[in-house]
């Protein structure tokens, strides 16, 4: 069995949404992270065609992917040749030969290696509807001695001129999560 020790690097280029394209990002149902304002290429180093970097995820388990076109390289749609272009496009089914749970997040046509096997491109922020429900089934998961005592210290954060009560690692990361609502 192969296993790999090092990552592969990850494509260094990088562009700027523009306002169209973050009005269609925005209006997308139930996405699943912060847009991010200037996405990097999440391909392989050096890869042949177009860029692409993840601009979306949404709940109707819809991957929306831009796609841009550096000097030299053709990025044809439907016979029309453009430079950039926001994609729906199904992952790449691929798994991690070393973890079963790890699948390759990449379009499903992608050039070069699997994410799995390159260098990560960083965590995604999780949108506000996606906060939400991880801070409801924070909720859920606690009795009702212990909600009250995170209603608390709650009112005691949001309140202004108050000061910050001592926190455990945990309850600052629980109050974190429902904070950023």
């Amino acid at each position: 069995m192969l296993v790999m020790t090092e990552r592969l690097s990850l494509c260094d280029a990088q562009t700027a949404l523009t306002p169209i394209e973050q009005l269609v990002l925005e209006q997308l149902p139930h996405p699943a992270h912060e847009i991010v304002d200037d996405p990097q290429c999440e391909l392989q180093d050096g890869h042949e065609g177009p860029h692409a970097a993840l601009a979306q995820e949404s709940g109707t388990d819809d991957t929306w992917w831009l796609l841009w076109a550096p000097d030299g390289v053709k990025l044809a749609v439907r016979g029309e040749e453009l430079k950039r272009r926001l994609h729906r496009l199904p992952s790449c089914t691929a798994v991690s030969p070393e973890d079963a749970d790890e699948e390759c997040r990449l379009p499903a046509t992608h050039p070069g290696a699997h994410s799995f096997a390159m260098e990560s491109s960083g965590p995604r922020t999780p949108s506000a509807e996606c906060r939400k429900k991880i801070a409801a089934a924070l909720r859920e998961d606690i009795d009702a001695g212990e909600r009250a005592y995170y209603d608390e210290i709650e009112a005691q954060l949001t309140a202004p001129g108050t000061p910050l009560p001592l926190l455990t690692e945990s309850e600052a990361l629980a109050l974190a999560m429902m904070l950023r609502l």
